[in-house]
């Protein structure tokens, strides 16, 4: 049995996006010629098969005009493996590296999972892994450390500007050793908010 379908995109962005994503979910028989915007499926197989698969084309359209990207998941062994990496980095940091740049990213037990290609997740890693190997010369706590990373990596600053900003804005006390002011939690979140502002 056949069944034909056509889905018409906004972009050619919205089109390669869907190209990318129907592979992924339809698990029948089918080819797709592309006129354009326009993606022309023909599927094949049993009745119960193709419904399926009509039913999953139209999902896969859906996310691909909304501009969702589907998570991915990625074992951090791999990832940790895959990178050059010059100085350890806590997974969690990755996460919200990730999350600060523009993705979505989670850590799932030993997975992280993201939106991010592999290439940017290792590319991420390296960058953070350098931030690390700079800051063992500064006299900072590791849950500040964790904190300072993010916010160099991400601002792209020296480790004495942003521990001079993060000491004004509160967020990490000025001793013998650079701590965080509160939990590492609320300083998590105060730190999106001032990455978030400029």
């Amino acid at each position: 049995m056949f069944k034909r379908i056509s889905v018409k995109f906004a972009s050619k962005e919205e089109l390669e996006h869907f190209l990318e994503l129907l592979p992924v979910y339809v698990k029948t028989e089918y080819y797709a010629i592309v006129r354009g915007n326009n993606v022309y499926i023909q599927l094949s197989g049993s009745p119960a098969d193709i419904k399926r698969s009509a039913a999953v084309v139209k999902t896969a359209a859906g996310i691909a005009r909304t501009k969702i990207r589907p998570l991915r998941s990625y074992p951090l062994d791999m990832v940790f493996a895959k990178a050059e990496v010059v100085a350890p980095v806590p997974p969690d940091v990755l996460a919200d590296y990730l999350e600060a740049s523009g993705h979505r990213a989670k850590l799932r037990g030993l997975d992280l999972q993201t939106d991010a290609t592999f290439e940017e997740v290792t590319r991420a890693l390296e960058r953070l892994s350098a931030v690390y190997k700079t800051l063992e010369k500064y006299p900072v706590s590791p849950h500040a450390k964790r904190v300072v990373a993010l916010y160099i990596a991400v601002k792209r600053v020296s480790p004495e500007e942003a521990l001079e900003r993060l000491t004004s804005i509160g967020i990490l006390n000025k001793g013998d050793v650079y701590s965080i002011r509160g939990n590492l939690a609320a300083a998590k979140k105060a730190l999106f908010a001032v990455i978030g502002q400029t």
